[in-house]
């Protein structure tokens, strides 16, 4: 196409107009989450006060203006229909009652805030959004999230060889010392601390996989191995052990359960031998930075005080104990970090540091019954989804079920930058997915019927059918 002054304004225009689009706010949410702590460490006017609370939540402003924006597109039935909202109902109902309760013991206003955004506000605006909208590009997201984790991973083999001093290692809280270990500064990359960083590690290797999975040629092959790479880089950047285990198991898992990924898994590692290879061979001081690093988290798994059975299932023996000793809660808002914070004016845990007991403390064991019927919501939802999709939906689908299952295992109550993730993720790929086509059944025909009758009923059923849509 010639390039004219009018094609100039016309593109002009859709730039202007990109705003109006419910995916252009639901990606900036994404990229909010994941730099949003950079802005908190590193940008005075943002380090406290209103500014401070602005940009904690700037996330969610952006991803509650873009469902401001669908206010007036109406819920359309083939879209809502996906989701189990029999469990969605009844989870939200049960997290309500037993959030209820725990605030009769106590309640600590900005850790009840807090709760209620992840386990309420967040799944409401996913409902909202995916019952409204489809077609969103799922692969261009993807494609932003592996730019930001190899930014990530960049930045944070920076930071793993700087003194802990250094300004590019602040965390958000100034009263919290920066750890260091043998091999170097346990990095954050954008976030605000460690854990976000083991969350984008995360993050990066979902986004490699769908760009892998739904895209054809070695291009896009290579780019999503680029994506698994730089999640990996992240885990190593971080120096922890529970990002590097989550990853292993999400890509296994998928592997083994979704149909064709082991072919898939074969051809992305061998896309992935060939970016190691480039990577090592022009950016020597980068490999060398990840494989010091790389040596440290594999050393953490040796010289931690746990073991990784403890470490992994060891919130099991408590959830048992929160169960027997408080079924009823302890107080709704108490066992945020930010409400702490609030409170006390430095951030710390209060009855327990891992996620499954400080849900029973937070909202009581009504409450965490609700918790786990709004995982289930969201497994069955996306079963449905996979009803009459390719094999590369499918696979997508199962990959984006694992890593929520995760989360929901290992901290998304309790770690804003996880439930905003994983939300917007859910939303994402409930939103992308196609619609399934329906196939009708042919009819058998009736002796006696004219031809022109059964015209007549065919174009009554099509209008029916339009109409339902509509």
């Amino acid at each position: 196409m010639r390039y004219t002054r009018n094609n100039s304004a016309g593109i002009n225009r859709s730039l202007l107009d990109i705003w109006k689009h419910p995916a252009f706010w639901l990606t900036l949410s994404l990229i909010l989450t994941i730099v949003e702590g950079s802005f908190r460490k590193w940008v005075a006017v943002f380090d406290t006060g209103y500014g401070r609370i602005l940009m904690y939540f700037s996330k969610e402003i952006c991803f509650l203006l873009g469902c401001a924006l669908m206010a007036s597109l109406p819920i359309r039935h083939e879209l809502a229909s996906r989701f189990a909202k029999t469990w969605v109902t009844a989870a939200l109902m049960a997290i309500a009652v037993g959030a209820g309760l725990s605030a009769l013991t106590d309640l600590n206003l900005v850790g009840a805030a807090l709760t209620i955004r992840a386990v309420i506000i967040l799944p409401l605006l996913v409902f909202f959004y995916c019952s409204r909208f489809n077609n969103f590009p799922i692969v261009g997201l993807a494609v932003t999230a592996i730019v930001l984790a190899f930014a990530n991973s960049f930045i944070a083999l920076i930071q793993s060889s700087l003194p802990p001093s250094h300004i590019l290692n602040k965390y958000a809280d100034d009263t919290m010392a920066v750890v260091f270990v043998e091999y170097g500064v346990r990095a954050t990359g954008t976030f605000a601390f460690i854990a976000g960083l083991g969350i984008m590690a995360e993050i990066g290797v979902w986004a490699g996989l769908v760009v892998a999975v739904l895209t054809k040629g070695w291009r896009y092959k290579l780019l999503g191995a680029f994506g698994v790479f730089s999640g990996f880089a992240c885990a190593f950047a971080s120096i922890s052990r529970r990002p590097f285990i989550v990853i292993i198991a999400m890509i296994a898992i998928w592997a083994i359960t979704a149909k064709g990924s082991l072919k898939r898994l074969a051809h992305i590692i061998s896309a992935l031998l060939i970016v190691v290879a480039v990577i090592a061979m022009f950016f020597p001081s980068y490999t060398s930075r990840l494989q010091h690093v790389g040596e440290g988290t594999l050393d953490r798994f040796e010289s931690a005080g746990d073991d990784n059975q403890d470490r992994a299932f060891g919130q099991i023996d408590e959830l048992r104990y929160a169960f027997s000793t408080h079924p009823l809660g302890t107080g709704l808002g108490t066992e945020q970090i930010g409400g702490s914070y609030a409170k006390k004016g430095y951030a710390a845990f209060n009855s327990y540091e891992s996620q499954l007991p400080r849900i029973v403390a937070e909202l009581g064991a009504i409450g965490f019954i609700g918790y786990c019927l709004l995982l289930g919501a969201i497994l069955i939802s996306f079963q449905r989804l996979k009803k009459g999709q390719s094999d590369a939906w499918t696979s997508v689908i199962t990959l984006t079920q694992i890593l929520t299952a995760g989360q929901f295992y290992i901290n998304m109550v309790f770690n804003h930058t996880a439930s905003s993730a994983i939300w917007l993720i859910v939303a994402a790929v409930m939103a992308a997915t196609p619609l399934a086509k329906r196939i009708r059944p042919p009819k058998a025909a009736t002796p006696g019927r004219h031809d022109a009758d059964d015209a007549d009923d065919a174009d009554d059923a099509d209008d029916a059918d339009d109409a339902d849509d509509a």
